[in-house]
């Protein structure tokens, strides 16, 4: 039904236009007003396709915040900080950062802008609505709430696009970027996790004359959709985003990407004191290991799938290239700005204390034996089979930043500084 639909939208459009490009069906197979992925459903959790760091354990959460309150010292600014969050899926991030700062006074002294989230789906919307109401996200999630103050039919409603946290937030979304020189007056942190891995990527491929073309995607006759070469050369801002020295023969690229942190490098500097941290799934040109090709890819029930199958009921993604984004910004030439990263997972967790707080977790009186399983089990994952594929990335105004020999922020020090 659903799928059928999705798919005869854009078998249609390659109909009326001609091929599209991956791009195009990138953003229409997840966004679409109708029949997008993210737009009408909660996709997230045991229950959905994919489980996010801050689904399988509070620790993510939790040292994300003190890694913010961390970088807000070092700003030594007394301007209250806004939190913005990009694609903040069910709300379980935010909720747990805000929860800690109730925690932390020196936090929530900072924390006392307001709470941004970045959204365009009305269902997700409502979902972090309910999980930022309730302060208790695993609560929230497993409720059957289906009360006009949950409902999507309600985002138009300004009482219900503006409200008060359970942790004592004043929260609203944002539907664009731009939105945010209007409505916060001072420096944000900014928090983008699996946000640039869903923005489209067009895929390029080079001939054997070393000349790119780029990758569409056009109908085939058994009524599915397939891949096929453009017959002329790239429009130049995809060829902008090719490394000089590029060796590898197909590669993705994303300006959409690049045009997001230009966004977020721009209100960093205009305020002086702001600061970004980006973590995703991605590599870097750094480590020749890393080099990736092809990663679009589609999820369903956990499991990867053929992107060009089931568009509006899969999930696409793609890793992110950082050096991409490291070179986007430094086009810019902003001064008082700084860059560092990516730092792997593993590394990051590890320096900002998720054994201490482990062992916290697992010494505590009230933990059962199956609490314990379960924390144990949670870092394993996000230490070992996402360590070092998921990496972060920091965009720093901090004045104190750009001294000469000042350290880097917690998290992006050589591995040599901890074992």
């Amino acid at each position: 039904a659903k799928l059928q639909k999705m798919l005869g939208v854009i078998r249609e459009l390659i109909k009326s236009k001609g091929p599209i490009t991956v791009a195009e069906y990138f953003k229409l197979a997840l966004t679409h007003p109708e029949h997008g992925y993210y737009m009408n459903k909660d996709v997230f959790g045991v229950k959905g396709d994919f489980t996010t760091s801050p689904e399988i354990s509070q620790m993510f959460g939790e040292l994300i915040a003190v890694w913010i309150a961390n970088e807000h010292a070092e700003s030594r600014d007394p301007r209250p900080l806004h939190l913005v969050e990009l694609g903040p899926g069910r709300g379980t991030l935010a909720s747990d950062v805000t929860r800690v700062a109730t925690k932390l006074p020196q936090l929530r002294s900072a924390l006392s802008g307001r709470l941004f989230l970045l959204e365009v789906s009305p269902a997700m919307r409502a979902i972090q609505r309910r999980v930022l109401l309730s302060g208790r996200p695993s609560d929230a999630l497993n409720s059957d709430d289906t009360t006009e103050s949950s409902s999507p039919t309600s985002v138009n409603n300004d009482n219900w696009r503006e409200f008060e946290t359970a942790n004592g937030f004043r929260a609203s979304w944002l539907d664009s970027l731009e939105q945010l020189s209007s409505q916060a007056d001072g420096p944000c942190c900014f928090l983008a996790h699996e946000f640039l891995d869903a923005l489209p990527v067009h895929k390029l491929e080079r001939l054997p004359s070393g000349e790119w073309r780029e990758v569409l995607i056009d109908v085939c006759s058994n009524a599915g959709l397939k891949y096929r070469l453009s017959d002329s050369p790239p429009p130049s801002d995809l060829l902008a985003c090719i490394r000089s020295n590029e060796t590898r023969r197909h590669i993705e690229v994303s300006p959409m990407s690049g045009d997001f942190v230009d966004q977020l490098a721009r209100h960093v500097t205009s305020q002086g004191a702001g600061f970004a941290l980006l973590a995703d799934y991605g590599y870097d040109v750094a480590n020749p290991d890393e080099l990736k090709t092809d990663t679009l890819r589609g999820f369903r029930k956990h499991r990867v799938r053929d992107p060009l199958l089931d568009p509006g009921e899969s999930d696409l993604t793609a890793d992110v290239d950082f050096d991409y984004l490291k070179r986007r910004i430094a086009r810019l030439g902003l001064p008082g700005l700084a860059v560092f990263g990516p730092s792997p997972q593993r590394a990051f967790l590890l320096q900002m204390g998720i054994a201490a707080r482990l062992s916290a977790l697992m010494s505590s009186s009230s933990a059962s034996s199956e609490t314990r399983r379960n924390h144990l089990s949670a870092a394993r994952t996000l230490l070992e089979s996402m360590g070092q594929r998921f990496k972060f990335l920091c965009i720093s105004g901090s004045p104190g930043r750009l001294l000469p020999g000042c350290q880097a922020p917690p998290g992006f020090l050589p591995e040599t500084k901890f074992t």
